[in-house]
């Protein structure tokens, strides 16, 4: 065969400059394989001389990838959601199953405590949520108007109100007592468009709702439901959207690379002292959320860009950038003291990081596929991580070896 010349097995041929030119890429698509190998295999070589935390339980009572995990108002117990169709509650303390949440027609992608640990409300991909008892798992009411999938239902501080999202693009507002519902929260926009960016998120104080639609949010009364404000300045979908623990400000996170942080009163950006828009920029991929640390000085956001980052939240300023997981971070959050910083990652792993400085205490290691879910208990002595490999795993700071 003729120098230059590259034959498959079909017998087609490609000669000299052609061939040339096709080695060329094929070498160098090889070499940013090789280097992509060589930085993962890097990151996951360094991680082995970091401290590790060993889970105390292995929760595996589920058929299926487990898409939340969260703890009860008193620590004590911890609610799992997963595509089985099931949530299981279980003692945190002993790892053991305490009751099972039977009766949605598809998979739960969302479970939490009521304010006071009485109820749970589920989120189900039959465009259903439920309400339940924490104790014997028996199911109180259905809400029914959706239709279709449910992705998140939480309950409002006071517990008296649910909001639910769905990929319906609409987000309602339910009673909790009785699973009657109140108000669709964005009908004329869902009605206008087809998208599926939709979240909410009630105040502190439990009387407004931010809910956000696309590149847009606005701010809901939640006692006579009605857009009371409109926040607008995002060049892409908003991700997450959450009130500071103050009530004063609101921190949406975007498609569009960045965080933006509002007044909650008013609706417009915050300005910082040099005048310009607190805008937090400084990830390369979209933010997938959010959060204000428990005193609303701080905020920690997580990107696909496979770091999250610290901020000053008064003036917008990086303080700190945590850097070591090698796969997607899809959510970061404080802990109850605001000393934690806990994130989870699609590389299989969560991560343990001081909430001020930003230095990495520890790697939660042991899933067998990615994180979907993480949380830090009330009290600050538990950690749960919900993951697809059908498992949740609790996790204690006294464990690190």
């Amino acid at each position: 065969m003729p120098e230059g010349d590259v034959a498959g097995k079909s017998g087609f041929r490609i000669y000299g400059r052609a061939a040339s030119a096709i080695l060329v890429l094929v070498l160098i698509a090889g070499a940013v394989l090789f280097w992509s190998k060589v930085e993962e295999t890097g990151k996951s070589l360094a991680a082995m001389f970091e401290p590790h935390l060993q889970a105390r339980f292995v929760l595996g009572g589920h058929d299926g990838p487990v898409f939340s995990a969260a703890f009860s108002p008193d620590s004590k117990r911890v609610v799992t959601a997963s595509s089985d169709r099931k949530a299981i509650v279980w003692d945190s303390e002993t790892g053991k199953q305490l009751a099972t949440l039977n009766g949605h027609a598809a998979e739960i992608n969302d479970a939490s405590f009521s304010p006071d640990g009485k109820r749970i409300v589920t989120a189900s991909g039959d465009a259903s949520a439920a309400i339940w008892d924490s104790d014997s798992g028996k199911r109180f009411v259905v809400l029914q108007g959706h239709e279709k999938a449910v992705d998140s239902a939480s309950f409002s501080p006071s517990g008296n109100q649910i909001v639910t999202t769905s990929y319906d693009n609409t987000v309602r507002l339910w009673e909790a007592k009785t699973g009657a519902q109140i108000a669709v929260l964005n009908q004329e926009t869902a009605a206008a468009h087809d998208f599926e960016f939709v979240n909410a998120a009630f105040s502190p104080d439990g009387k407004r709702i931010a809910v956000t639609v696309m590149d847009k949010a606005m701010i809901w009364n939640s006692a006579a439901p009605n857009a009371i404000l409109r926040l607008e300045g995002h060049a892409g979908p908003i991700l997450s959207a959450a009130f500071s623990p103050d009530g004063k400000r609101i921190v949406t996170a975007s498609w569009d690379h960045t965080a933006r942080i509002w007044d909650a009163a008013t609706g417009k950006q915050i300005v910082a002292v040099d005048g310009r828009d607190l805008i937090l920029t400084g990830h390369e991929g979209l933010v997938f959320s959010a959060a204000f640390s428990p005193d609303s000085k701080r905020i920690v956001t997580a990107s696909d860009d496979e770091t999250a980052r610290l901020w000053d939240a008064e003036t917008g300023k990086t303080l700190a950038v945590l850097r070591g997981h090698w796969g997607q971070v899809t959510t970061a959050k404080f802990s109850a003291d605001g000393m934690r910083i806990l994130t989870a990652s699609k590389d299989r792993t969560a991560r343990l990081w001081d909430g001020l400085t930003g230095k990495s205490i520890a790697i939660l290691s042991g899933h067998g596929a990615e994180v979907l879910s993480a949380d830090f208990s009330r009290d600050g002595r538990s950690i749960v991580t919900g993951s697809w490999d059908k498992t949740a795993r609790l996790w204690s700071e006294q464990d690190i070896r």
